[in-house]
């Protein structure tokens, strides 16, 4: 399954153009950590964890893959080590065997679990995903061992793990901590296990010396805890708590259903760890809430799957002789026997079916796109500054991010980067790609009108031709309409444009000024 959108296309999935800037800027400076990353006329402070990038750097100078090639290949197989990864962890979570193969199952193939990993910036979440779960399967054993007297060899590899996400990606370490915090409050209350996770965030500390002191030393706190706020969103959390539809799924959340009921479940047992790691994530880290919280969602739904459905429901169906279907797990009725087959099965089938969806990140840039931003590259100065309106959502606006790397100009609507420059900087562009890309199906007077409120100026138009791109406002489109018709046509006809190529995966037009 995860396979599929990646032997589909030829181009890194989604995002990664600033990432790709990232790994050139390392290659540049002989794999040293360079001042800043030069990205969409931004200098921005290199204080991202650069252990992912230099992973590519590695590959594209030791290996006879190209740099794109990298960013297409790493994610994939780092996403793929998840899973088994997956299987530790859920093996000191879970009481059953059983549970833990079901678990397991269950995150392999549930979207949210691996679609934000093999995307192109997945160079750096993958790495850091893999190291998160070995961090918290190693935790786990460690409080479970707060006890005993040789306990040092969980605590080095807590510590160990738990550096190398640091070095990898900043929400999953902000996901290790929270989930550690969680169990000690919860499963292992005790000074002695206070004691070993303080004693393995020093070891962590430590392994991420390299990183978090250069950066201290060369821009203080300000890039970190600008990093670290712009994810913190607490009511998009709770609204998508609230709406429970966090998985991705197609037709029917299997998966997000089968959770729920665990969750249910748990909270009524009085098993508090996984349903109050599973809401602290919505509310203290939104922005990748969706994928890391499935991780103590597979584990409710197997939960829920197993203990509620079969275990409490099944006695009811038929009164037949015990069978054994795995050890542990005796079931009576061949109907309910049936239940755990189909419902694997709803779950690889909705998964799949995500692929099609209108929200679905995993889509790469054509053929087309390329040309057209090569095109941009070759036929507008330096100094040029594009809009990019495609009705997109900043998150998924393949175009916006890969303008900057690939045309070489500056993309006013981007907001990769913009994390690490400052208290509200990123907010704030977030809200202008928002108000630009709203006019991709309305015209050259909403343009107009989003520049006076936003007081930015733009050289070029760039609009993208075909069919509208997944994720696309659809509040805004007919889906069987080309993308952007009416923008289009309203810059062809307004005399405030000059329509400079109108090809292969875009139009781009030329403002006309006075």
């Amino acid at each position: 399954m995860r396979a599929y959108p990646l032997l589909t296309h030829d181009f890194p999935l989604d995002d990664g153009g600033l990432f790709l800037q990232a790994v050139q800027g390392i290659e540049s400076a002989g794999f040293g950590l360079p001042l800043v990353i030069h990205y969409n006329g931004l200098a921005i402070p290199f204080a991202y964890p650069p252990l992912g990038f230099y992973l590519a750097a590695a590959l594209d100078v030791l290996t006879p893959l190209s740099l794109l090639d990298v960013f297409r290949l790493l994610p994939f197989v780092a996403s793929l080590l998840t899973i088994p990864a997956f299987y530790l962890l859920a093996g000191e979570v879970l009481t059953s065997r059983f549970r833990v193969w079901l678990a397991t199952f269950t995150f392999a193939v549930v979207p949210r679990g691996f679609e934000w990993m093999i995307v192109g910036g997945g160079v750096t979440r993958a790495p850091g995903f893999v190291f998160a779960l070995l961090a918290l399967a190693f935790g786990l054993r460690l409080l479970r061992q707060a006890g005993v007297r040789r306990g040092y060899r969980a605590l080095l590899l807590t510590g160990l793990f738990s550096g190398l996400t640091a070095l990898s990606h900043p929400e999953a370490a902000l996901f290790v901590g929270l989930g550690l915090a969680v169990a000690w409050l919860v499963l292992y209350c005790s000074v002695g296990g206070l004691g070993r996770l303080v004693g393995a965030a020093l070891v962590a500390a430590v392994v991420a010396l390299p990183w978090w002191g250069t950066v201290l030393i060369r821009y203080g706190v300000g890039p970190l805890v600008s990093g670290g706020g712009a994810g913190l969103e607490p009511v998009a959390g709770f609204v998508d708590l609230m709406t429970f539809s966090m998985t991705g799924e197609a037709y029917f959340p299997v998966v997000a259903a089968l959770g729920l009921l665990g969750l249910v479940w748990l909270l009524a047992s009085r098993r508090l760890f996984l349903p109050l790691w599973f809401v602290l994530l919505f509310l203290l880290d939104a922005r990748a809430a969706e994928s890391l919280s499935m991780v103590p969602l597979a584990m409710m739904a197997a939960v829920g799957l197993v203990d509620v459905l079969l275990v409490r429901i099944e006695p009811t169906l038929m009164a037949l002789p015990e069978r054994t279907v795995w050890p542990g797990l005796a079931l009576r009725s061949r109907a309910s026997r049936m239940v755990l087959p189909a419902a694997q099965a709803l779950m690889f089938a909705t998964g799949l079916a995500a692929f099609a969806a209108a929200s679905n990140p995993l889509f790469a840039l054509s053929a087309g796109d390329r040309q057209a931003l090569l095109w941009l590259r070759d036929g507008t100065p330096p100094s040029a500054r594009v809009l990019v309106a495609d009705g997109t959502p900043w998150f998924i606006d393949a175009v916006a991010e890969w303008l900057p790397a690939l045309a070489d100009r500056t993309s006013i609507t981007t907001a990769q980067g913009y994390e690490w420059l400052g208290s509200g900087a990123f907010a704030r562009q977030v809200a202008v790609h928002d108000a630009f890309t709203l006019c991709a199906y309305r015209g050259a007077a909403c343009l107009a009108s989003a520049q006076a409120a936003s007081g930015l100026q733009f050289d070029y138009v760039y609009v993208p031709s075909g069919p509208p791109p997944p994720g696309v406002l659809r509040s805004f489109a007919d889906s069987k309409a080309p993308c952007c018709a009416a923008l289009q046509t309203s810059l062809k006809n307004d005399p405030g444009y000059r329509v400079v190529y109108d090809g292969p995966g875009a139009l781009i037009a030329k403002v006309i000024r006075p």
